[in-house]
C-alpha cells in the first residue's frame, strides 16, 4: 500500500531502470513540477511495456502526479488501468487505485461515470480476483454526502486490510461530517505521524494534514464550544503545518486558507474574507468541483453557526456545484442554511433588485401582493409633507389589504397614543379608553413590537374579554408597529366588523414590510419639517449676520493661515525624525545581514540578498561557523515589516550569535527552542517567525536541517549530471508563538554540485499589476533554467524574474533568497 504514496528503495529493489526513472519523475510531481513530471513518465511507462508488473506500478504513479495537477480525467483512466492491471497480483493495492479514479472523476463532477466505473468493475477483473469495489462505493457516498454509509463502507475494508491508510483517511473524513470531532482528532494524529515517518510529502500527508486542521478549527466554533488559549494555538499550528506543506497542492491550499480566514473571522468579524476569496480564486477553472462546493458550503455552515449574515449568491453557487456533481444530502443540509432567519433576512426591505428578489423568497407570498408592496413604498417614499404623507399611507395599505376601517395612530414621547388619519371610523371618536377600535391590541403591539393579526377576534382565546373587541363586533383585525431603529412613531391599525378570515397570515410579513417602509418615510418627512423650519428661521437673521460673519471669515482665514504653516512645519519635523529613525533601524538590520558578495565557508560557497517592501524589512539570514568545519545557516520571515519586525529579526540574530558562541556545537532543535521563547519573551505571541535552519557537515558530506513553518527549500540534485530538483520536507511550528514549543530536525545526504535554494515567501507571492502571484512553479522554471550556472547568476535570474513579474508594482512583503553550493572539503 506504501507504493502508492512513498515509494521505498525496499520496495524497487532489482527494479529496471525505468522504473527509478518513474520513481524520480514521481517525486518531482509531488515537489509541484507537474509538466515535467508527466513528460518524464510517458516515456518510463513507454520503455516500461516489457515489465507489465513495473509499468502497473509506475501507471499509479503517473495518476498520483495527474491528481495534483487536477487532471482529472487522465488521473482517472491512469489509475484505473494501473488497478485493472494489479488486480489479481496486488489486490489491495488495485482496490486503492480504483477508489482514487473513482474519486478523481467525482472531484471533476463526472459522478454518472465514476458510477459506471463501479458497476463495469467487476467484469474487468481477471477470473477468481475479488472485485474490491467496496472502497470505490464509499468514496461515490462520502461524495454524494451519504457520510454513514461512506463511514460503514470504509470500516469494512479496515477489517480486512487494517493497514489500508487510504481506507482510514476516508473513513476519518466521513466520522468529522458526521460530528465525531474527538475520535476524528486521535486517528488523524496517528495517521499523520505514519505519514511523516514516511518522509515523503504526498497527496496523502497533505490530506490528512487538511483533516487535522479541519478538526482543530471547528472544535473552536462548534455549538457549546468554550475554547481557551490551548485550543486556539493548537488550531493555528495545524493550519500553520498545512500551510508548509501544501503548494505542490493546490486545491488543499485552498482549503488552508479558507480555515485560515475562519480564524482570522474568530478573531474579528470580516478580517478573513481577503482569505476566503484566495481560497475560492484558487479553485477557480480547475475543475474541482467538489472542493469548490464542499468549501462554500463549511463557510457557509461557518457563518450561520456564529449567527452571521450570509448572502444568498454565495450558498446558490455552492448549491449550484454540489447538485451538478450528484452531491444531494451536501446540497439539502447547504440548502438548511440557505433557509435559516440569518440568510432569508439578510436583505431585508431595500430596494434593490437583489434585495426585492430575497424578498420574495423569504416570505413566500403572492407575487402580485409582493409587486403591490413595492408600488405602494415607491409611491410613499417621496412624499415630504407629514399630513399628505399620513393620509397616503392608512389610503394604500387599507385598498392593498382590502381593510373595512383603518387608523393611522401617532404615538408621541410622552407615551400619548392619538389618531391622525382614519378610514371608515371618525378621528375624534379614536381615542384610549372608547370602544371605536381595541386600543388593548395597540397597547400589546406596543409592548412586543410585533404584528398582531387574527381573522376573527370574536373567537381568539388572545381577545377573549376585550371590551373594545366585543363592544365593537370586530372580526378581522391586524395591527403593526410603525417603528425604526430610531424611534416608534405609531402603528397601523385595520379591522373588519362584518367579516372574518380577510387577513391572511402571509399578510402579517406584508403588513410588516410596508410598516418599516412607512415609518422610514415618516422619519424623512419629520426631518424635513424641522429642517424646513430651521431654514425659515435662518432667513430672517441671515442679514443680520452677514457683516458679522464677514469680519469673523476674515479673521478665522489668517489665524487658518497661521495653523496650517504651524502644522505644516511639526508635520515636517516629525516625518525628518521617523524617516531618521527608519534610517537608523534600516543601519542596524543591515548591519547584522551577511554581505552580498559570493562567501566561502568550509564544504559550501553561497551568496544571498534581502529586498525589504519597505526601509526596515522582516526578513533575514545568517551564516555562522561552527566547530569541527561545519556551517550554520538560518533564514527567517517575521510576520509583517516595517520597524516592529525589523527589531524582532535583530532579536533573533543576537540570539543566535550567542548560543553559538557559547556552546560552540549546536543541536538544531534545542537552539531552536531557546530561540522560540526568546521570540515569544520579545513580543509576547504578538509577531512570529518562520524560519529553516540548515547545517552544513562537509566532513560527513551531510545536511541537517530543520523546519519551523517555512515554505520549503529547494535542493538541485546533480548525481546525474544534469540537476534534478525535489524539496527538504520537514514541517514543523512557528517561532514565537508560545512558551515551550518542542521542534524535530531531519538529515540527507549530498554529493558536491548539489546547491540549496532557501528563500521566503514574499518571492512567490508577491504580485504583478493584474494581482497575480509568482508562483511556485515559475520560480521553479527560473532556478533549474540557470541551476549549471555560477551561484551569482542563478541568484541573479531568479532574482530577473520575479522583478520581470513585479513589473514595477508596489510589493506588500519583503523577499529574500540564499543560494549555497555543497564543494568538496579542501585538505
Amino acid at each position: 500500500m506504501a507504493l502508492l504514496t512513498s515509494p521505498t528503495d525496499a520496495l524497487v529493489a532489482g527494479a529496471p531502470e525505468p522504473y527509478l526513472q518513474a520513481l524520480r519523475s514521481y517525486r518531482l510531481g509531488m515537489a509541484g513540477l507537474h509538466t515535467r513530471a508527466s513528460l518524464a513518465l510517458g516515456q518510463a511507462l513507454t520503455a516500461l511495456e516489457p515489465h507489465q508488473g513495473f509499468r502497473a506500478q509506475a501507471l499509479a504513479l503517473a495518476g498520483l502526479v495527474s491528481r495534483a495537477d487536477c487532471d482529472w480525467e487522465l488521473a482517472s483512466r491512469q489509475l484505473a488501468d494501473a488497478a485493472e492491471r494489479r488486480q489479481a497480483s496486488a489486490p489491495q493495492a488495485a482496490r486503492v487505485h480504483l477508489a482514487l479514479a473513482v474519486e478523481a472523476l467525482a472531484a471533476a463532477g463526472l459522478i454518472s461515470e465514476a458510477q459506471r466505473l463501479i458497476e463495469a468493475w467487476p467484469a474487468r477483473a481477471p477470473a477468481g480476483a475479488e472485485p474490491g469495489t467496496d472502497l470505490a462505493s464509499a468514496v461515490v457516498h462520502l461524495v454524494r454526502g451519504n457520510f454513514a454509509e461512506g463511514v460503514q463502507l470504509c470500516g469494512a475494508v479496515l477489517r480486512s486490510d487494517p493497514a489500508s491508510p487510504w481506507a482510514t483517511l476516508l473513513e476519518l473524513e466521513g466520522k468529522l461530517e458526521l460530528g465525531r470531532g474527538p475520535e476524528v482528532e486521535a486517528g488523524a494524529q496517528q495517521l499523520l505521524g505514519q505519514r511523516e515517518q514516511a518522509g515523503e510529502l504526498d497527496e496523502l500527508y497533505v490530506r490528512t494534514a487538511v483533516l487535522v486542521a479541519r478538526q482543530a478549527v471547528e472544535a473552536l466554533w462548534a455549538p457549546g464550544a468554550a475554547p481557551g488559549p490551548a485550543e486556539q494555538a493548537r488550531a493555528e499550528r495545524a493550519v500553520d503545518r498545512l500551510l508548509g506543506c501544501t503548494p505542490p497542492f493546490e486545491r488543499y491550499r485552498a482549503h488552508a486558507f479558507a480555515l485560515q480566514a475562519q480564524l482570522l473571522e474568530l478573531r474579528r468579524p470580516g478580517a478573513g474574507a481577503t482569505k476566503l476569496k484566495a481560497a475560492l480564486a484558487l479553485l477557480e477553472g480547475s475543475h474541482t468541483l467538489l472542493d469548490q462546493g464542499t468549501l462554500i458550503a463549511r463557510q457557509a455552515a461557518f457563518h450561520a453557526g456564529r449567527g452571521q449574515l450570509t448572502t444568498r449568491p454565495l450558498i446558490a453557487r455552492g448549491r449550484d456545484l454540489l447538485g451538478r456533481i450528484g452531491a444531494d444530502a451536501r446540497s439539502q443540509a447547504l440548502a438548511q442554511v440557505e433557509g435559516s432567519p440569518e440568510v432569508s433576512n439578510s436583505l431585508f426591505a431595500t430596494n434593490s433588485m437583489m434585495g426585492r428578489s430575497m424578498m420574495q423568497a423569504s416570505l413566500g407570498g403572492d407575487d402580485v401582493e409582493l409587486q403591490a408592496v413595492f408600488k405602494v413604498n415607491e409611491a410613499i417614499s417621496s412624499v415630504l409633507d407629514l399630513n399628505e404623507l399620513l393620509q397616503r399611507v392608512l389610503n394604500e395599505v387599507v385598498k392593498l389589504l382590502k381593510a373595512e376601517r383603518g387608523a393611522l395612530l401617532r404615538r408621541y414621547s410622552d407615551g400619548r397614543i392619538e389618531c391622525v388619519v382614519a378610514r371608515g371610523l371618525v378621528p375624534d371618536k379614536v381615542k384610549e379608553g372608547t370602544d371605536e377600535i381595541s386600543f388593548s391590541v395597540v397597547r400589546e403591539v406596543e409592548r412586543t413590537g410585533l404584528v398582531t393579526l387574527t381573522d376573527n377576534a370574536q373567537v381568539d382565546e388572545r381577545f377573549r374579554g376585550k371590551a373594545s373587541v366585543m363592544a365593537g363586533d370586530i372580526r378581522s383585525l391586524m395591527c403593526a408597529p410603525l417603528k425604526t431603529q430610531k424611534e416608534l412613531y405609531g402603528f397601523i391599525y385595520l379591522d373588519s366588523t362584518l367579516r372574518s378570515r380577510i387577513f391572511k397570515e402571509s399578510h402579517r410579513e406584508l403588513l410588516q414590510v410596508f410598516a418599516t417602509q412607512a415609518a422610514v418615510a415618516i422619519e424623512n418627512a419629520l426631518t424635513f419639517g424641522e429642517v424646513e423650519d430651521l431654514n425659515q428661521n435662518l432667513e430672517a437673521r441671515v442679514e443680520d449676520r452677514t457683516a458679522a460673519l464677514k469680519a469673523a471669515n476674515l479673521e478665522l482665514a489668517a489665524k487658518i493661515d497661521e495653523l496650517t504653516n504651524t502644522r505644516l512645519k511639526l508635520l515636517e519635523a516629525e516625518k525628518e525624525a521617523v524617516e531618521k529613525e527608519m534610517q537608523i533601524a534600516r543601519k542596524i538590520q543591515e548591519g547584522i545581514l551577511p554581505t552580498r558578495e559570493l562567501q566561502q565557508h568550509p564544504g559550501l560557497k553561497l551568496i544571498g540578498k534581502v529586498e525589504p517592501a519597505t526601509q526596515v524589512g522582516g526578513d533575514f539570514w545568517a551564516v555562522m561557523p561552527l566547530a569541527e568545519q561545519r556551517t550554520l545557516l538560518l533564514i527567517g520571515d517575521v510576520t509583517g515589516h516595517g520597524v516592529g519586525p525589523g527589531m524582532l529579526t535583530t532579536v533573533a540574530k543576537t540570539c543566535c550569535d550567542t548560543v553559538v558562541r557559547d556552546k560552540g556545537q549546536v543541536e538544531l532543535k534545542g537552539m531552536l527552542s531557546v530561540l522560540s521563547d526568546v521570540l515569544f519573551e520579545a513580543s509576547r505571541g504578538e509577531l512570529t517567525m518562520t524560519a529553516f535552519a540548515l547545517l552544513v557537515d562537509p566532513r560527513e558530506k551531510k545536511l541537517h536541517y530543520a523546519n519551523c513553518g517555512h515554505v520549503l527549500p529547494l535542493f538541485f540534485d546533480s548525481a546525474s549530471g544534469l540537476p534534478k530538483l525535489s524539496a527538504l520536507v520537514g514541517p514543523g511550528p512557528v517561532l514565537g508563538r508560545a512558551r515551550g514549543t518542542t521542534f524535530d530536525s531531519r538529515s540527507r545526504a549530498y554529493l558536491p554540485r548539489d546547491r540549496v535554494l532557501l528563500y521566503t515567501d514574499g518571492l512567490t507571492e508577491c504580485s504583478d499589476p493584474q494581482g497575480n502571484e509568482l508562483g511556485d512553479k515559475k520560480l521553479q522554471r527560473a532556478a533549474m533554467a540557470a541551476a549549471t550556472q555560477p551561484l551569482e547568476q542563478q541568484l541573479k535570474a531568479i532574482f530577473d524574474t520575479a522583478y520581470a513579474h513585479y513589473a514595477g508594482h508596489p510589493r506588500d512583503d519583503d523577499v529574500t533568497a540564499v543560494l549555497l553550493e555543497l564543494t568538496e572539503l579542501e585538505a
